[in-house]
């Protein structure tokens, strides 16, 4: 049978190579000889080792480390053998953690001073990365702020996962480099306990345009504690929309939504969705607890 898969140029055969993931795009260099090189033009670099790496991992730093050296050299390999002239998307979902940082680095790197032609793109040719999505420990997320908006100054959607670990009010407390053009920002925190979130916001305050925010918690401590809320006054002048999804009611919720309800002042809808396992009682606590307390003119949604 005649092989009209092969009789395909070669830039539709790298546009098809690039929806696939990196490792399936590898594989299919030893189909054909022609193929052999193709797959190192695609424009669509994707890896995630995630379900490789995980948070409970770093217990066990040995191991960690040994796993995550086996995808780095991965991931190495396959930024040093590419050979494509731009790229439309660019994915890495890897933990950062301070043993991996240097990956993290050479695909920041890779990303803005891509090679052309034998030489170095200019920075600004990247600045129209619109969304990154990033999961980090909390310890470095200054290093990447002042990454992102040096690199990527239209960025206008920035999703960052990171560890609570005791996200006290001094956490993140001072001044954070401006996301000037962010306009969607989603933060999710695992390994919840009810302690204080106000930790989180200076990188809602260095978003001064910013006009939705997805917080969305992940619970490891359910216990929740009755201390005295801290008022924090920080005038949020474009944020319209807000959505709170894995509420319980205790006093990290409190205090968090106390802070966006008194600050937001353009806020339009204010969204809760409770904690899923025990969503009667903490849907219960947050009509206790929000309505008759934000301005009439916001529409609160309790899922």
């Amino acid at each position: 049978m005649e092989d009209s898969l092969s009789q395909l140029p070669d830039e539709v055969i790298v546009s098809i190579l690039s929806q696939m993931t990196i490792r399936e795009a590898v594989l299919t260099s030893s189909l054909l000889i022609q193929w052999q090189y193709l797959w190192m033009h695609v424009t669509r670099l994707k890896f995630d080792v995630s379900q490789f790496i995980t948070w409970k991992m770093f217990y066990y730093p040995r191991l960690c480390r040994k796993e995550g050296m086996k995808h780095i050299n991965l991931i190495n390999n396959v930024l040093d053998f590419h050979k494509g002239a731009h790229l439309e998307e660019f994915t890495l979902s890897f933990p950062f953690h301070k043993h991996f940082k240097r990956v993290i680095d050479k695909c920041l790197n890779f990303v803005v001073s891509k090679k052309k032609d034998g030489n170095q793109m200019l920075l600004e040719n990247v600045t129209s990365v619109l969304t990154i999505d990033f999961k980090m420990s909390r310890a470095l997320i200054c290093e990447l702020v002042h990454t992102f908006t040096t690199y990527f100054t239209l960025l206008t959607t920035l999703s960052l996962e990171f560890g609570h670990m005791g996200m006290n009010h001094c956490f993140l407390d001072h001044s954070l480099p401006k996301f000037n053009n962010l306009k969607v920002l989603v933060l999710k925190v695992v390994g919840m306990t009810d302690e204080s979130q106000l930790g989180i916001t200076p990188l809602i305050e260095a978003s001064p345009y910013l006009q939705k925010l997805h917080i969305e918690l992940e619970w490891c401590e359910t216990t929740i504690f009755k201390n005295r809320i801290i008022r924090k006054k920080c005038p949020h002048q474009h944020l319209k929309e807000v959505k709170y999804s894995g509420y319980l009611g205790g006093f990290a919720d409190r205090i968090l939504t106390t802070y966006l309800t008194k600050n937001s002042v353009a806020l339009e809808t204010f969204i809760i969705v409770p904690l899923e396992y025990d969503a009667q009682e903490a849907r219960g606590r947050a009509r206790r607890q929000l309505q008759g307390k934000i301005l009439k003119r916001v529409k609160l949604v309790i899922f």
